[in-house]
């Protein structure tokens, strides 16, 4: 996306997948609740393309989600397995959130 002005650049840093669209049947017994979501969000410096996948405290790896160590816990093994360029990280959200959304939906049936 191009900056809006020269001196205000504008540049998205988190996404937002709901785990629930309005017309699911369980939207609203979540969100009285905790409407479930993960988030995609820039975890590099401005400009990078460094990516994480996260849901509650955790980071997916593109097979699993992990608890997200404090920041001076992370080594560089860790973060070179939970960061993803955008379109990665994107593509990785919503296959992580099909099984994720059937843990939710059993929860509650």
């Amino acid at each position: 996306m191009s900056d809006i002005h020269e001196d205000l650049p504008l540049k998205a840093t988190t996404y937002t997948l709901h785990l629930f669209g309005a017309d699911h049947p369980l939207r609203a017994r979540y969100e009285e609740i905790d409407l479930p979501t993960i988030t995609i969000e820039c975890r590099g410096p401005l400009g990078s393309d460094s990516w994480a996948v996260c849901h509650k405290g955790q980071c997916h790896d593109g097979i699993s989600w992990d608890h997200e160590p404090l920041p001076s816990s992370r080594t560089e093994a860790w973060l070179a397995m939970h960061r993803f360029p955008l379109h990665e990280a994107l593509e990785l959200a919503v296959s992580a959130a099909r099984p994720l959304r059937k843990k939710y939906e059993e929860r509650l049936q």
